[in-house]
C-alpha cells in the first residue's frame, strides 16, 4: 500500500510504502551488530514525528542532513513495538520553509514549591539524619533546620506551577485548608485550582501531565521530579508513565546552562534580562512560612512567575544556543 496525500503518521502500519514531505531534525551515524553502517534520523512531518533509519547501500540515493526538507520515499517498519521509516530515496527540497513541516510536541513548562515540617516537631531520629547526614556541610546549624522543605521525607508540595506553551496558558494547583474558588493571580493568564490535600493536588497533577509529551524545567531532574515522585508513593499514586532524563521527555534548564559553575535561575534571569521571578522579595525559601500563614495566593502568583522565567529561559536556549532544530 502506498500513502502520499494527507499522510497521518498515526494510522501508518508495517509494510507501507509512503512517499511524502518530511524535515530532518537529526542525523548520526550508526552500526550495525552486523557492522552494516546506516544512517539513524528523527523526522518530522505536519502530523507528526517518526524515526527513521538509511541503510548504507541508499545513502547515495538518501544522504541526509539535519535542518533541511526532503521528500522521501520509503517503507515503514516496525521495530521492538515501535514504527519507523526505512528510506531508500530522498530529494532535497531547497524552497521549503522547515518549520511549515514541523509538528511541535506538547511541552509542560512547570515548577513545584514545597513546605516542610518544623524541625521541633520531628522525632530525635529525624533530626539527627536531617542534621548529621542530609545538612552535615551546613555550618549554621540554625540555618539546617530550616531545610526540612528540601527533603521529601519531611515537606509535602504545596503548589505546582504549569503552562502549557501551544496556548500558553498556566494554572497553579495548590494547598489550602478551606477550598476556594474565583481567587485571581497577578497574572491574567493563570488560573489557580486549590486542593485540600496533598494527595488530591498530585493525582490532579498525574492526570494533566500525561497528556503531554514532553516537559521543561529548571532543576526538574534533581529536585522536582523526584519530590513529586516520593510525595505521590508516600500518598499511594502510581505515577502514569516512567520519568527519564531523556531529551525527547525532559529538557532541565539548570543541565542545559550548566558549565564550570551551577547558575541559580534568578542569576540566569539576570545575565538574560528576563524578569526575576524573586524581585518582589519571595523566594523557595519564604513557601514554608507563607504556607503556615495561609497565603496561598503570594505562593501561587510566585510559582507562576518561576514558571513564565523558566519558559522565557528555555526560548533563548532553544534560539541561541540548542545547536539544533527543538519542537
Amino acid at each position: 500500500m502506498t500513502l502520499d496525500i494527507n499522510m497521518d503518521i498515526k494510522f501508518l502500519s508495517a509494510g507501507m510504502i509512503i512517499e511524502d514531505i518530511f524535515a530532518v531534525i537529526k542525523v548520526e551515524r550508526k552500526d550495525a551488530a552486523s557492522g552494516k553502517k546506516f544512517l539513524k534520523a528523527e523526522l518530522s512531518h505536519v502530523s507528526g514525528m517518526i524515526g527513521a533509519k538509511v541503510w548504507e547501500e541508499s545513502i547515495p540515493t538518501a544522504p541526509l542532513e539535519p535542518n533541511k526538507v526532503y521528500r522521501i520515499s520509503g517503507r515503514v517498519d516496525a521495530y521492538k513495538g515501535s514504527l519507523g521509516l526505512v528510506i531508500t530515496q530522498a530529494w532535497q527540497l531547497d524552497d521549503e520553509v522547515i518549520e511549515n513541516h514541523l509538528k511541535p510536541r506538547k511541552s509542560l513548562v512547570f515548577d513545584i514549591e514545597t513546605a516542610g515540617e518544623d524541625y521541633e516537631d520531628l522525632d530525635k531520629w529525624s533530626q539527627d539524619y536531617l542534621l548529621d547526614k542530609l545538612q552535615y556541610n551546613t555550618q549554621d546549624k540554625e540555618k539546617a533546620k530550616q531545610a526540612t522543605a528540601l527533603y521529601p521525607m519531611f515537606g509535602q508540595v504545596v503548589a505546582i506551577g504549569m503552562l502549557n506553551t501551544q496556548s500558553y496558558k498556566g494554572q497553579v494547583l495548590a494547598l489550602k485548608k478551606n477550598k476556594v474558588k474565583d481567587m485571581n493571580l497577578d497574572d491574567v493568564n493563570f488560573t489557580l485550582l486549590t486542593f485540600e490535600s496533598e494527595k488530591q493536588l498530585l493525582k490532579h497533577f498525574w492526570q494533566i501531565a500525561a497528556k503531554f509529551e514532553h516537559f521543561i524545567s529548571f532543576n526538574g531532574n534533581n529536585f522536582d521530579w523526584p519530590y513529586i515522585i516520593f510525595r505521590s508513593a508516600k500518598n499511594l499514586i502510581k505515577i502514569p508513565f516512567e520519568i527519564t532524563r531523556n531529551q525527547d521527555q525532559q529538557t532541565d534548564l539548570m543541565d542545559k546552562f550548566k558549565g564550570s559553575a551551577i547558575y541559580s535561575l534568578e542569576a540566569l534571569c539576570r545575565a538574560f534580562n528576563i524578569t526575576n521571578p524573586k524581585e518582589k522579595g519571595i523566594s523557595g525559601l519564604h513557601v514554608s512560612k507563607l504556607f503556615k500563614q495561609d497565603k496561598t495566593i503570594d505562593i501561587a502568583n510566585y510559582v507562576s512567575r518561576d514558571v513564565v522565567s523558566t519558559w522565557e529561559l528555555f526560548e533563548i536556549w532553544k534560539k541561541y544556543m540548542a545547536g539544533k532544530i527543538v519542537l
